[in-house]
């Protein structure tokens, strides 16, 4: 049954300069994904709804929108950050012990321009001997080996110049920092190995896996794979 609804949208129909223009700095992208983001921007930008009519999810902190919540894919990873800060306020708990106790310390003072390396929040979890729990994902999204990018020595390492978008003085603004590049191509290969040389518990949830393992022990393995085998 079709009805009328009234929702919220991202605008992404205004942001063709700043997509075209941050594609045009990223020449170093894998061919289709150029394509990809250069096609869509083509075909012309739409914007899309960001909230639904449904029971679960964020609710919407605007009058009116009681009854609605932001769909997930909109807040993607930070919807986890936002959902478990919403629940720790209505339980009246701390947010703080839910994240763990170190959580401001791992967030803090996050550079820009150091994503992944030294002082970011993977090295930080590196140093509290930290874990790395995948849920029903492969070693393509297993963020930790890119610290191991940062610390390893290979021919082809060099930097590249990314754009974000960042509030700065309650603006939204286009900001441009250099940056380790890194892409994650032999980010299987890594964990292939890493499984077939190390202790990784894995068990099965649904029509997923989860695997869990060391991050230190990752870490430290991964830098040793790459510095032996990526040009």
């Amino acid at each position: 049954k079709f009805q009328d609804s009234k929702q919220l949208y991202i605008k992404i129909s205004e942001l063709k300069n700043e997509l075209t223009h941050y594609l045009s700095n990223h020449t170093n992208w894998r061919k289709n994904a150029i394509a990809f983001t250069k096609r869509y921007i083509d075909e012309g930008l739409r914007d899309r709804a960001i909230t639904r009519d449904i029971e679960w999810g964020v609710a919407v902190p605007r009058v009116g929108y009681d009854k609605k919540r932001i769909y997930i894919w909109a807040e993607n990873v930070l919807g986890y950050l936002s959902a478990s800060k919403v629940a720790t306020e209505q339980q009246g708990t701390s947010f703080d012990e839910l994240w763990g106790k170190n959580a401001k310390h791992i967030i803090e003072n996050h550079d820009l321009s150091n994503i992944f390396g030294e002082g970011s929040p993977l090295s930080k979890l590196y140093d509290l001997n930290g874990y790395v729990l995948l849920l029903g994902v492969g070693y393509d999204k297993n963020t930790s080996i890119h610290l191991a990018d940062a610390r390893a020595n290979y021919p082809g390492k060099h930097n590249c110049i990314e754009h974000s978008a960042i509030m700065e003085d309650g603006k939204r603004v286009w900001k441009s920092y250099e940056t380790l590049f890194v892409d994650g191509e032999d980010f299987e290969d890594i964990g292939k190995a890493f499984e077939e040389n190390c202790s990784v518990q894995k068990a099965v949830l649904g029509n997923g896996t989860i695997t869990f393992m060391k991050q230190r022990e990752l870490v430290d393995f991964a830098v040793n794979w790459i510095e032996a085998n990526r040009k």
